[in-house]
């Protein structure tokens, strides 16, 4: 049985808590349970940045989680990857959609353990209710527009916009992020790259 091939991403900052600190526990549980350490991310000395593309390490990590480099992700603390429950969920989505488990080590997460997987599913509730959301309103105007006698219909998202999309996911850009970038729906982003997850997983079983 192939080991289980982890990454492990480390940030120290001004509260004094040193990245060696926090990968010396990370490879000790690592060994323990007889996971292959592929590759380190640090972020040396850095603050919560107010934009996420300062951070290099973690757009790396991202970029190869995208290509599949790795299998898990392990990080010291919540708060060393994610600085408020928004940014956490969206990264869990992201990670979600590549198929690849998280270990937090402070707070006891470990997605890989059946107690923790509906946790891990915790991210596509949000994409869930927003997509419902914006299903209502949408048959809400729909009706609307059907009692006034309006012709419907609602073109599909064009093919070059749609590989655009399946690009940047592959270099690892966050849905919400290439939503932003191109102008679109976080929902016609979604669509796109579940699409593209279902026909890979059906292709290559």
């Amino acid at each position: 049985m192939r080991k289980k091939r982890v990454a492990l991403y480390a940030r120290s900052s001004t509260d004094g808590i040193s990245s060696e600190n926090q990968l010396f526990e990370l490879q000790t549980v690592a060994s323990r349970m007889n996971w292959k350490v592929v590759e380190i991310y640090m972020e040396q000395g850095l603050s919560w940045p107010k934009k996420n593309e300062k951070m290099i390490a973690f757009k790396s990590l991202s970029e190869a989680a995208a290509r599949h480099e790795f299998d898990l992700i392990m990080v010291w603390s919540i708060d060393r990857l994610a600085k408020s429950l928004q940014q956490l969920v969206e990264i869990l989505a992201d990670m979600h959609a590549e198929n690849i488990d998280l270990y937090i080590h402070k707070q006891g997460i470990d997605t890989t353990t059946p107690t923790w997987q509906d946790f891990f599913r915790f991210g596509n509730v949000f994409a869930e209710f927003e997509s419902a959301v914006i299903k209502e309103s949408i048959n809400t105007g729909l009706n609307r527009a059907r009692a006034k006698g309006q012709t419907l219909g609602r073109p599909r998202t064009k093919a070059a916009v749609e590989e655009e999309i399946k690009a940047y996911r592959k270099e690892g850009m966050g849905i919400k992020k290439i939503a932003k970038h191109l102008g679109i729906g976080v929902g016609v982003v979604q669509r796109v790259v579940h699409e593209t997850k279902y026909r890979s997983d059906y292709e290559n079983p």
